[in-house]
């Protein structure tokens, strides 16, 4: 496409200079170029194009001349637009998917500054009366304080993903797969999904104010540990198996076991067992 641009761009530097045998024959000789590479259109309208400008070996007038180059400049252009419209519908819906994702991330950072995601504001509440309460998990819940704004794990997280595929377009193995990640970033930006992503600490913060806090969205330990599909180790257990948290390694016996990045390792004073399976 660039190409053709700078290929319009000298058919009308050639086609506004005084006209001439010579620059006649400049035209026609770029006209035919240009139908060269302009491989989807079709062949009967590049025929028109070469039969409107058939160079001639005696001057032609200046009248003549502008008429023709008028005429050709219009077929051209005919050219041009129906290659636009030739592209891969693919590509469109990429475009468009990405300014949407765009729009959608700046509006889950908007609302995150302004304190207007519900359970990231019950999150800094919770940790702050649970602190108060007992001043041995202040650091830990500082941490978990985190989740609720942008630089917590969990929107870093989000935020990284969306960095890679503006960073990094081509490294999809196809249009479909670009699109799809896309789609995926827009729909988990949706302020009222990460909105319900922040329920996990939320609740996390509610358990370890032993019961004096009320867990959100109604469900109990027990139904929320089993839709993570985890098991009940103590506060906490809702973030095992969440990659924002930690991450699943092997020790020298083969065993695997949970191992907590950073502040969160709080949790393994909190939890009885070791987390982990032969």
């Amino acid at each position: 496409m660039i190409q053709l641009v700078k290929l319009a761009i000298q058919f009308v530097k050639l086609a506004t200079n005084t006209p001439s045998y010579a620059r006649h024959m400049q035209l026609h000789m770029l006209l035919l170029l240009a139908s060269h590479r302009l491989t989807a259109v079709p062949q009967h309208l590049l025929m028109l194009v070469r039969r409107s400008f058939s160079p001639s070996k005696s001057i032609i007038s200046g009248e003549i001349m502008a008429a023709k180059i008028a005429r050709i400049y219009c077929l051209v252009l005919a050219i041009f637009a129906l290659t636009a419209c030739g592209g891969d519908p693919l590509d469109e819906q990429i475009a468009r998917q990405h300014q949407l994702t765009k729009q959608q991330m700046q509006l889950l950072v908007q609302q995150l500054q302004r304190g207007q995601v519900r359970n990231a504001n019950l999150i800094n509440s919770y940790a702050d009366i649970v602190a108060a309460d007992n001043p041995k998990l202040a650091p830990l819940l500082d941490q978990l304080k985190q989740d609720a704004g942008v630089n917590g794990m969990l929107f870093q997280s989000l935020q990284q993903r969306w960095q890679d595929v503006n960073h990094n377009p081509d490294a999809f193995a196809t249009k479909q797969a670009h699109l799809a990640e896309l789609t995926s970033i827009y729909q988990a930006a949706d302020p009222l999904v990460f909105n319900d992503m922040l329920a996990d600490s939320l609740n996390v913060i509610a358990d370890l104010s032993q019961g004096a806090l009320p867990r959100v969205n109604g469900e109990s330990l027990a139904t929320s540990l089993a839709a993570n599909s985890a098991s009940d180790y103590g506060s906490g257990s809702e973030l095992v198996g969440n990659p924002n948290y930690g991450n699943w390694q092997t020790n020298s016996s083969g065993n695997s076991f949970w191992a907590w990045y950073g502040m969160y390792s709080m949790f393994n004073n909190l939890m009885s067992p070791r987390i982990g399976y032969d």
